[in-house]
């Protein structure tokens, strides 16, 4: 009987100890995924900086467009731009603007946003609004930018052609 009574005492003692093991366990694991499923995450919209560092891409674009070195434009694009558009449409869309619309003589920006999220889930997106001053149409262009990869990028370029010959296009709808 003692026996008895021994083993019993060492199996209550043995499930004592994995039921401890058990609840610390859980806990642990409980506790690792609530600070793995916690996000920290940082808004910014409009700052300068942002607005400056996007800046750039848009004034290259612009400079490479007033050279009609079209090809030195694609760099610059995001990759999901080519999801839609592939290198030769987007030339052939460059050639229609020319010829439709003629070489810009001078580009106003008109509006710009942009906003930025920081932290564990980081993603920044650019808009710039311009007026487009051409020989033979206005243009009202915008461009949407993202950071893809740490490097600011066009993602959209979206041409609103005049039409009427040398009038202002309406900028807003």
């Amino acid at each position: 009987m003692k026996e008895y009574i021994h083993l019993s005492e060492n199996l209550k003692a043995v499930n004592a100890a994995f039921y401890t093991k058990s609840c610390v366990g859980f806990l642990l694991v409980l506790n690792m995924s609530v600070i793995v499923s916690f996000n920290i995450n940082r808004v910014y919209e409009n700052r300068l900086n942002d607005k400056e560092e996007a800046q750039k891409v848009v004034n290259e674009f612009y400079e490479h467009l007033m050279d009609k070195q079209f090809d030195k434009t694609y760099p610059l694009l995001a990759d999901s731009f080519y999801y839609y558009t592939d290198k030769a449409a987007l030339l052939n869309m460059y050639n229609f603007i020319w010829d439709t619309c003629g070489n810009i003589t001078d580009t106003s920006q008109v509006a710009w946003e942009t906003f930025v999220l920081e932290g564990t889930n980081p993603m920044s997106k650019y808009t710039f609004l311009y007026s487009v001053l051409r020989e033979d149409r206005n243009t009202k262009e915008i461009i949407n930018l993202i950071k893809e990869e740490g490097e600011v990028k066009i993602l959209k370029y979206n041409v609103d052609i005049a039409t009427n010959p040398n009038h202002e296009v309406a900028l807003f709808r």
